[in-house]
């Protein structure tokens, strides 16, 4: 086989950026066009923050606290809709959230490979294809900012110097990431376990971020405690609904509606090893 060199002509850099644009933003239009379940919850989550009541259900005379998300992304949603409160401007906003993101990997994926082009050009050519990811920003979903935040501590964990600034920069941005998706939450300390691991002279940084993100959780954990008296960093409802739905999918009849929760549907599932 011949060099790869000979394929990383002049320009090729700049074309790929311009077909990641191209994809990226046409799944974008694609998502903007589609509804999300999700988005109404979302919606009215950051209504009720403004109205002064963290929940889906603030209008009514007799609310109840929400118990299925955490506040970050309806508190992103409720600041954002201070200047302009139109769902596109969000998703616009969500869409430059992406390629900050891409760019934020592009060095990551620069850094671990010595700046080596081949590694450069290889991932901007499977970017440039994938549409899953930037399709999460035309959606009123915290998705794309966990990508955005996730992306946002590797590069800080990989490029930037191991200063107690930087483990205190880890440690609020591990805490915005748990506060959109709560899935997040052993993350920040399986990487202390690694950095106790293999890498002791640096457990004054990587401490600092933990400790931080402990302290990040505190201001959910009080408000579950005073709304719902339970004391936990993570919603009270949690994913139990949907383990509840998952467990029982299987188990009834084809066409079966549930309309008391989600009003999801019993599809006929061609893929379900265990029917005819």
């Amino acid at each position: 086989m011949g060099s790869l060199k000979r394929y990383f002509v002049p320009g090729l850099l700049p074309a790929l950026i311009i077909a990641n644009i191209i994809t990226a933003t046409a799944a974008f239009i694609l998502a903007v066009n589609t509804h999300f379940p999700d988005a109404k919850g979302f919606w009215l989550m950051s209504e009720g923050i403004n109205a002064g009541r963290f929940s889906s259900w603030y209008f009514l005379d007799t609310y109840y606290p929400e118990t299925l998300r955490t506040p970050g992304y309806p508190l992103l949603l409720a600041l954002i809709k201070l200047f302009n409160s139109s769902p596109l401007f969000i998703k616009i906003i969500q869409l430059a959230s992406y390629f900050i993101s891409l760019f934020l990997c592009f060095k990551i994926v620069n850094k671990l490979s010595g700046n080596n082009n081949k590694s450069s050009i290889v991932f901007l050519c499977l970017t440039a294809i994938n549409i899953q990811i930037p399709y999460y920003s035309g959606y009123i979903s915290s998705d794309i900012w966990c990508i955005f935040f996730t992306a946002a501590i590797i590069y800080v964990l990989v490029i930037k110097p191991k200063t107690i600034k930087n483990g205190l920069l880890l440690g609020i941005l591990a805490g915005l990431n748990f506060i959109m998706r709560p899935a997040f939450l052993l993350f920040p300390f399986v990487i202390t376990l690694w950095y106790l691991l293999f890498k002791r002279d640096q457990l004054k940084y990587i401490s600092v971020h933990l400790i931080v993100f402990c302290i990040t959780l505190l201001p959910f954990t009080y408000w579950n405690f005073k709304n719902h008296n339970s004391i936990q960093p993570t919603p009270i409802e949690g994913g139990a609904g949907v383990a509840h739905i998952g467990y029982w999918s299987f188990r009834l009849p084809k066409g079966y509606q549930e309309n008391y929760y989600w009003g999801n549907v019993v599809p006929d599932d061609l893929t379900n090893p265990f029917t005819f």
